[in-house]
């Protein structure tokens, strides 16, 4: 069962709609063993048999599953909420800040969802597993939504970017 398949068409709150800001296309599928695909996709077996404690520590601190964690969104409105502590954020900075990082998260995410239900890519454990190795599992567990684009990474970039806290140290 697919997981959001319609937050693409959910409207957005400064995009026109998901189309306007979607990723490039995935890297071309294939199951050739010569192929780039395939061997991103022995990378990310070899890389989950030995993950190291510092990985899995990274890994669990982003994992962000609903249910399990918080969720992607949900773990930058805690980053602004440390900024805004540690800095001193007055009520109105500390708002805006939580305004911007809100509202570039929602659009990132429409963009997103939008590009992956357009390629709909198979997510690594499934194509580790019909072409490498039938019982390996992922570190984490993997969500039921196309693997391309990472919403982990349209959203992270988008809060990154979005501009909304003051310098370091600044009380105002």
């Amino acid at each position: 069962k697919p997981l959001q398949p319609c937050w693409g068409l959910i409207r957005p709150m400064v995009l026109t709609s998901g189309e306007e800001c979607s990723a490039r296309g995935p890297p071309s599928f294939s199951n050739n063993t010569r192929s780039d695909f395939y061997a991103a996709a022995v990378k990310v077996y070899k890389v989950g048999l030995g993950l190291t404690n510092q990985q899995k520590i990274i890994a669990d601190y982003w994992a962000d599953n609903p249910g399990d964690t918080g969720t992607p969104p949900g773990h930058w409105i805690a980053i602004v909420s440390q900024i805004a502590r540690h800095d001193g954020l007055s009520l109105a900075k500390a708002t805006e800040a939580y305004a911007r990082v809100g509202i570039a998260v929602h659009d990132a995410f429409i963009g997103c969802w939008n590009t992956k239900y357009v390629y709909n890519l198979k997510r690594p454990v499934t194509y580790v597993n019909d072409n490498l190795h039938g019982m390996w599992r992922p570190y984490i567990v993997t969500p039921s939504f196309p693997s391309y684009p990472s919403g982990h990474s349209m959203q992270s970039a988008a809060a990154a970017l979005s501009r909304t806290l003051p310098p370091s140290g600044s009380s105002s």
